[in-house]
């Protein structure tokens, strides 16, 4: 057999040039078409939204941890000024310990100036008329 004959027989027998039935493209019905497009739609919007939902999340995530470092800046703030006071108090307790204070009681004490006893105002009591004992007459 000539090499051109072995060559066309081998191709007709591997498929002769045809396509088998499973690589047949099949045509496609009106509904079908129809369906797998609402399919895509679907698959397209379900993606839309789940890239949606990771925006949310990702910005929620972004302001909880600005919100974190907002708070921690000011504890640091609050952090130098309670650190401030406490060394002005530690100076002033320093000072206040070195140094000699002398306190004299007696100049704290204010002199007893009593009013003149009078006996009988202390048990006369109120007179009946409801005037000042001063004012009562025997």
């Amino acid at each position: 057999m000539p090499e051109g004959a072995k060559h066309a027989l081998s191709f007709l027998l591997k498929g002769g040039g045809r396509l088998r039935t499973s690589e047949v493209p099949r045509r496609v019905s009106w509904a079908e078409q129809i369906d797998r497009e609402r399919t895509a739609a679907v698959r397209r919007a379900s993606a839309e939204l789940r890239r949606q939902e990771a925006e949310a999340r990702r910005r929620a995530r972004e302001a909880k941890q600005a919100h974190v470092e907002t708070r921690l800046e000011e504890a640091d703030e609050k952090n130098e000024a309670l650190a401030v006071q406490l060394t002005e108090l530690e100076r002033l307790l320093s000072d206040g310990v070195s140094r000699e204070w002398s306190l004299d009681l007696q100049s704290l004490k204010l002199p007893l100036t009593a009013p003149p006893f009078d006996p009988r105002g202390a048990d006369y009591g109120w007179c009946r008329s409801g005037g000042a004992p001063s004012a009562c007459v025997d």
